[in-house]
């Protein structure tokens, strides 16, 4: 559901959505990511670092690269 709101840009819903999952599930990794993004979009920078720093405490091998998807296949270069 982060997903889908962060995607439709209605962040302030993100925010309350990712919350939610959180309280059911405290190391649910995607739902930082959802939360730290976000943030960041509503510029609330200093909370979004926190959830941020929770993917890591969560995950501390974590990449962006590594999550991203088509992660590991070769790019086209124009």
């Amino acid at each position: 559901m982060g997903s889908a709101l962060v995607e439709l840009r209605r962040f302030d819903e993100a925010v309350a959505a990712a919350k939610k999952a959180l309280r059911q599930n405290p190391s649910d990794l995607v739902a930082y990511r959802y939360l730290a993004a976000a943030f960041a979009h509503l510029g609330r920078e200093g909370e979004a670092r926190e959830a941020a720093a929770s993917v890591l405490a969560v995950d501390p091998a974590f990449t962006i690269s590594a999550s991203s998807p088509g992660a590991g296949k070769p790019t086209r270069s124009c």
